[in-house]
């Protein structure tokens, strides 16, 4: 696996967009099929806190090369992972974009905090509108596509158990 992967997994675990028992579950089934598992799978499968799984692949991707890869900044995952939550109306927009603005406040992520505190304030000014929550979140989709794909090619690699280029 690249580092850049390693790097983006790690944040998609400490978004929480991928879970302990998912990650375990899929490292598991490696350990079983492989003769020799890398020692990368077997930290990983032991590993049920999701803030020390995030920090072992790290490790790992630092430990590949001299020059440290960028870790991509928390937000842009966090924020994914609270819209998957209003795209599966388990939060509502509302809900979804106080989460956004706090995210966006404490850490980095594709807009500011004042872009979805404008989006909120436009929101409840329009009597939370259905239809300016419809093309807000449009809108948003657009933004934040390229994660949202990332995080949906992980999600579906812990899925079907093939994170077997964890091996190499």
């Amino acid at each position: 696996m690249s580092n850049k992967a390693l790097v983006v997994l790690s944040s998609i675990i400490s978004a929480g967009l991928i879970t302990p028992e998912e990650y375990i579950a899929c490292c598991d089934e490696i350990i079983l099929s492989e003769q020799e598992p890398s020692q990368l799978v077997m930290d990983l499968s032991l590993l049920r806190d999701k803030a020390d799984a995030a920090r072992r692949l790290l490790d790992e991707a630092y430990g590949n090369f001299a020059e440290k890869y960028p870790v991509p900044a928390p937000g842009f995952f966090e924020v994914c992972a609270e819209y998957l939550k209003y795209q599966s109306a388990h939060i509502t927009w509302a809900e979804f974009l106080r989460s956004a603005l706090l995210i966006a406040e404490h850490g980095q992520c594709q807009w500011g905090a004042n872009d979805f505190h404008r989006c909120l304030e436009a929101f409840i000014a329009s009597g939370e509108s259905e239809i300016l929550a419809k093309r807000q979140s449009e809108h948003l989709s657009g933004v934040l596509n390229e994660e949202l794909e990332e995080v949906e090619l992980y999600r579906q690699m812990v899925a079907q158990r093939n994170l077997t280029i964890l091996s190499c």
